[in-house]
Parts: structure tokens; C-alpha cells; sequence
């Protein structure tokens, strides 16, 4: 792709298009239908209860189909797609406060935190059957008899579900608990290749909340395009209104907020500091946000602060929008990984042969990161055919002596492309 075909790609928000050079029927769609925040009894949005039961059904199909009796789960993300409940997913992330156990068939069994969580978690979420949880973290000397004690009770609720005999997939767990739960017997094993398989693809129901989610970011972008067009705001400024307004729509999470202006997009600052914003100041922006039903959306957006638009960022700008069209157009269901990052020239930090922050493909769901991966770090050697229904988003970033420009993008996989759900443009400016 060069510059000449930049007018046939710009307008690929506005219209449902074929695009050309691709030996396959290929279309690129913009995902403009989406529905209310709120429940409503005269419109067919998400139902929420149809979610759950789908989720687990899914869940516990692909728990059989690894050879596993039921799931462990600590992992917040996990619990949320396995049972339907949560309670403060960035605080949890880091403890063994909360766990999950999911039978291959049956109710799951949620560990919930004794007194009122657990209380709360019996009012409103009859689905589930609640046990007290048993947490060792910070016990010191009283570690390995709290775990003693975890373990088996871990082990006598698998008798009760009768899957005792049978693998237990885990999602994380530590050292302490690793080894208590083989002292106890219990087989365990990994899990996460149950949980990518039943993650992968995204119900209708899914879909639905994550357009819904992105809608949300689509505001936050513009509340950002606004609040640039008078230079002296700063980047925690941004970052706090944005916030704000976010919250208000309903999002439930915000797990990255980044904003780099000017210098701090050469190296890419991905914390935002209080350095002021000056008129012709490149900006990127780049929200990862976990909205209704916990399920995120992901991708940035590129500004420039004030009147003054320079001929080298729109270069810079059209640099990079070019390397991630070239990707986004090949991408369709049965092209695999390899095929896709084959089509993306190699970045610099790519001569590590690992995962990067800079140019890849990710998979976005009710956790920020999901399968599949598009990277040179494992894609080339090991690649993942794309599915319908997956949720993914592709970024890329790029730089000159000055300042550097982020593009990345959200969809779904179509059977020929891509149904696009980043709709609010980039500055306009910096396409020319």
C-alpha cells in the first residue's frame, strides 16, 4: 500500500466497502447499530441471564474436551466468565481472596470473601452456590496450616461435586497453594487452554456489550478531541475528565489510561504525568477501558493540540496508518496469525523475538488480553487460525526525530473481514 490509496482507506468508517488488491472478497464494516445502556422490555438488547448460561455451557463443554473434571479459578476475569459475579477486580488480582470452583457439569461453587460479601453474593446471585473462602495471603507463620485447611476443603467440595478422581485445571495459583493442593492429592494441572478455547469466540450477547462498551470510549475520545483544542490543559487533566465521563456512562473499570503529548509519544510515556500540552503537540491517547459486564474495549486515537498541524506529523501519522491498514485488510476468518503479521513489517522492538507493546494483535474480552496474539514473537512459528466472532485489536506504532504516533483499532472477525467498533476518527488533520 502507498499514500495513492489513502482516499479509498479514509472513508472505511462511513461505508461497508470492498476493498481493492485483496484476491478474496473482503469487507471492512462499521459497527453502527448498538442499543441502550439500560434494560428494556421493548427492545431485544442483552440478556444477561441467556449470558451466563451460555458462558458456562461453553465453558464446561471445552472443560471435557481437555480431559478435565472441573476448573480452579482465581483469576477475576475467569471468575466474571464463569459464574456472573465480581468484586473488585483490580484489588483481587493480586490476592488468593477469591476462587471459583467449575464442574464439567452442574452449579459452579463460588469462594466468596466471609460475612458481607458472601451475604450479598447469596441475596443476588441465586445461580451460583457460595462457600466461604479460606485465604492464607500475609498469614506468615500460619501459612501452611491455613493452606492445609484450604486444600481440603477444596478437596471435599470435589467429592461433593464428584469429579474427585478426575484433572483439576488451574488458571494461576502460588507456589504455597501449588504444593498444598498435591499434598492433599488433588491432580492438577493447567486450565488456560480450556479457558482460551471457550473464550475465543464471542456469544451475541458478548458482542452486544462490547459495542455498547465501546460507544462509551467513542465519547471519552471526543470529550478528549474537545479539551485539545485549547492548548494548556494537562495530561492528568485529560485523563481525570475523561474518567469522569466514563464512570458516568457506566464503565466499571478503567485498568490503562494513557496520555502522552508531545515529547513524552518519543519514548512512548504510557503513565500520563501533569507536563502541559502545547499548541502542536502531538497526543496519543489510549484508554482500555472494562465497561458493562466487565467486558473491555481497547484502542487509541492520535490528536494534535491547537491550530498547527505540521506536514512532518501527517508523514509520521500516515506512516503508521498505512503499516496498520496493511494488516487490518488482510484480516478475514481462516487467515491465520502468521499470514497477518507477515503483512506488517518488522519493528524495531521486534529483534527480541517476544511480545511486545509496540506492534501486535491482541484478543479483547471480559480480560484485557485474550487469545489469540498476533506477533512475531510466536505467530511466525506458531500460528492461530482467526475464527469468527473474535473479538481482537491491532496497534502499531511508529516514530520520527521529534515524536511518535499510535494507531490501533478494535473488531470483530467477519467471515470476510472485519466489523470495526474504534468509530470516532483520529484527528482529521493528520490524514490531510
Amino acid at each position: 500500500m502507498n499514500l495513492t490509496s489513502l482516499p479509498k482507506i479514509i472513508n472505511w468508517l462511513t461505508n461497508e466497502r470492498k476493498m481493492p488488491g485483496i484476491s478474496f472478497e473482503m469487507t471492512i464494516s462499521y459497527a453502527r447499530r448498538s442499543n441502550g445502556v439500560e434494560g428494556a422490555d421493548w427492545e431485544e438488547r442483552v440478556d444477561f441471564g441467556r449470558l451466563r448460561k451460555e458462558r458456562l455451557a461453553c465453558l464446561q463443554r471445552k472443560i471435557k474436551e481437555h480431559g478435565l473434571g472441573s476448573m480452579l479459578l482465581y483469576e477475576p476475569g475467569n471468575i466474571r466468565y464463569a459464574t456472573g459475579t465480581r468484586f473488585l477486580r483490580f484489588f483481587t488480582a493480586t490476592k488468593w481472596y477469591r476462587y471459583a470452583l467449575i464442574p464439567k457439569e452442574g452449579t459452579p461453587v463460588l469462594f466468596e470473601l466471609a460475612g458481607t460479601e458472601s451475604k450479598l453474593r447469596e441475596l443476588y446471585t441465586p445461580w451460583v452456590k457460595i462457600r466461604p473462602s479460606i485465604i492464607w495471603d500475609y498469614a506468615e507463620s500460619a501459612q501452611d496450616s491455613i493452606i492445609r485447611r484450604w486444600s481440603a476443603d477444596i478437596a471435599s467440595v470435589l467429592k461433593e461435586l464428584g469429579v474427585e478422581d478426575e484433572k483439576v485445571g488451574l488458571d494461576r495459583i502460588d507456589f504455597a497453594a501449588y504444593d498444598g493442593l498435591k499434598n492433599a492429592r488433588i491432580n492438577v494441572t493447567d486450565g488456560r487452554p480450556a479457558l482460551y478455547d471457550a473464550k475465543k469466540i464471542k456469544t451475541d450477547d458478548e458482542k452486544e456489550l462490547i459495542k455498547t462498551n465501546a460507544a462509551i470510549l467513542d465519547s471519552a475520545y471526543l470529550k478528549v478531541k474537545e479539551m485539545l483544542r485549547i492548548p494548556g490543559v494537562r495530561e492528568c487533566d485529560i485523563v481525570s475528565e475523561a474518567s469522569k465521563l466514563m464512570f458516568q456512562r457506566g464503565v466499571e473499570d478503567i485498568e490503562v489510561m494513557a496520555c502522552a503529548s508531545g515529547s513524552h509519544t518519543n519514548p512512548y510515556l504510557r503513565e500520563f504525568t501533569d507536563k502541559i500540552v502545547r499548541n502542536g503537540d502531538l497526543v496519543i491517547v489510549d484508554f482500555n477501558v472494562a465497561g458493562q459486564g466487565g467486558y473491555y474495549t481497547d484502542w487509541g486515537r492520535c490528536f494534535v493540540c491547537g491550530d498547527r498541524v505540521s506536514d512532518r506529523q501527517r508523514k509520521l501519522f500516515q506512516h503508521g496508518y498505512e503499516i496498520l491498514h496493511g494488516g487490518l485488510e488482510f484480516i478475514r476468518a481462516g487467515v491465520t496469525t502468521k499470514e497477518v503479521i507477515e503483512k506488517l513489517p518488522e519493528h524495531p522492538d521486534e529483534k527480541h523475538s517476544t511480545l511486545t507493546l509496540s506492534q501486535f494483535g491482541h484478543g479483547v474480552g471480559i480480560s484485557f488480553y485474550e487469545p489469540p496474539l498476533i506477533s512475531r514473537g510466536n505467530s511466525l512459528e506458531f500460528p492461530e487460525k482467526l475464527e469468527k466472532g473474535m473479538s481482537l485489536s491491532l496497534e502499531t506504532y511508529v516514530t520520527d526525530e521529534l515524536e511518535g504516533a499510535r494507531i490501533e483499532e478494535q473488531f470483530f472477525v467477519t467471515d470476510n473481514g472485519i466489523e470495526v467498533l474504534s468509530l470516532v476518527p483520529n484527528d482529521e488533520r493528520l490524514l490531510g
